[in-house]
């Protein structure tokens, strides 16, 4: 679910406007390089609005569970749960991080996966509150016109990949953390590395190993070992439990299948047909100059 008011529906409803308007005009259809001016000045605009923080979406991420992301009218979007990025981050994720600091914790208070319902109703709280200032009751949400622009989003919901990460298959290790901290830091062995053997993870689909192996080929060791750690806590269990955070972001980005894209070969038919008139158009200039030339003698 998405509440935005740049949706895509308002953007073509406004490009039909322009394009009518240019045509009354001028008196004829736009060109392709016009539109995509036109297009592109509109995006431009919803990224400068405070709308564009209205972009939020909830739905489910790589691992079937219930996540927060945002959408970028730009062009890029973001599979990260409670998280954003893109050209319009510095307006969208204060909105999130607020809403998430001041009422997400009623709804995550054990720091669960969240539902695919509590993910949607984290992006309507944090709409309402954006727009109203204060989070309004189901009942007096609903029949606000607002409420309308809450839309299905089918292309923000990932497909379940029928696999968990087991836990039981992961080596941890503790040490202490670097840098200044007092004692915490000198006694307690609060930095947690994760490491697993990749070719040997046959819990992880085997097309999504190829992907996961080329993504994060920076994190892989000569043994074929994937590593990572945290110390960015106080807690052993809080460092641990960003370990698998981050395990799991790196599964969701390689359970994404890259688009093919059909690049094309060689000149169009139009492209060809340019080419041998702009041909002969020089041919007959040069002609002519040579007929020229024995009149003048």
């Amino acid at each position: 679910m998405a509440g935005s008011w740049a949706d895509v529906t308002t953007l073509r409803h406004e490009l039909a406007y322009d394009l009518s308007c240019f045509e009354a005009k001028h008196g004829g259809a736009i060109g392709t390089a016009a539109l995509a001016t036109f297009l592109s000045n509109r995006l431009y605009l919803y990224r400068l609005q405070p709308v564009y923080a209205l972009n939020l979406v909830a739905g489910l991420n790589a691992l079937g569970q219930g996540a927060v992301y945002s959408y970028d009218v730009i062009g890029s979007f973001n599979r990260v749960p409670a998280a954003c990025c893109g050209r319009g981050q510095e307006l969208i994720q204060p909105v999130l991080d607020q809403f998430m600091a001041q009422d997400g914790n009623k709804l995550n208070s054990n720091n669960a996966p969240l539902s695919c319902e509590e993910a949607f109703q984290v992006v309507k709280n944090a709409f309402f509150r954006w727009r109203y200032g204060r989070v309004l009751p189901s009942g007096q949400a609903s029949s606000l016109p607002d409420a309308r622009q809450f839309r299905v989003a089918p292309y923000c919901e990932m497909p379940r990949n029928g696999f968990e990460i087991p836990h039981d298959r992961l080596d941890f290790s503790y040490s202490r953390s670097s840098g200044p901290g007092g004692q915490n830091v000198n006694k307690l062995n609060t930095r947690v590395e994760l490491r697993f053997h990749v070719e040997d993870a046959d819990w992880i689909p085997e097309d999504m190993r190829h992907r996961f192996l080329e993504q994060q080929r920076h994190r892989v060791n000569k043994l074929g070992e994937f590593v990572l750690s945290s110390q960015e806590h106080r807690t052993q269990l809080k460092n641990r439990e960003e370990c698998v955070r981050k395990l799991e972001e790196a599964l969701a980005r390689a359970a994404v299948v890259p688009k093919r894209r059909n690049m094309r070969t060689g000149l169009t038919e139009w492209e060809k047909e340019n080419r041998l008139r702009e041909k002969k158009k020089r041919s007959e200039k040069k002609a002519s100059r040579r007929r020229n030339g024995k009149w003048d003698e």
